[in-house]
């Protein structure tokens, strides 16, 4: 999570500016009244909560590697990112599909 945040920090570096991050293992049940949130944006705060075991449990249970397993905490990290700046995940990085 830390790299993906990290990444994203570098290239949104003034959208981002003191944006702070947690894990936490679940969200409390006043957060999760219908849906169960994978994340929390606090957007007054400047303070993205990433829901471990939401993100563990309700993903694909195809995956079968601890590869797999980074990569949706990451895919979490970027939906978070995205909702934070009001963007599609798509647009985080610029150009990347544009090669």
């Amino acid at each position: 999570m830390n790299t993906a945040m990290e990444y994203l920090k570098g290239i949104w570096a003034e959208d981002l500016e003191g944006l702070t991050w947690s894990v936490r293992s679940e969200p409390t049940a006043a957060e999760s009244q219908s849906d169960i949130p994978r994340w929390k944006v606090d957007r007054e705060g400047n303070h993205i909560t990433i829901y471990r075991i939401p993100t563990e449990r309700f993903g694909s249970h195809s995956r079968k590697s601890m590869l797999e397993e980074r990569l949706k905490v990451e895919q979490q990290v970027f939906e978070a990112i995205a909702d934070l700046l009001d963007i599609d995940p798509w647009d985080l990085v610029p150009d990347y599909y544009n090669r």
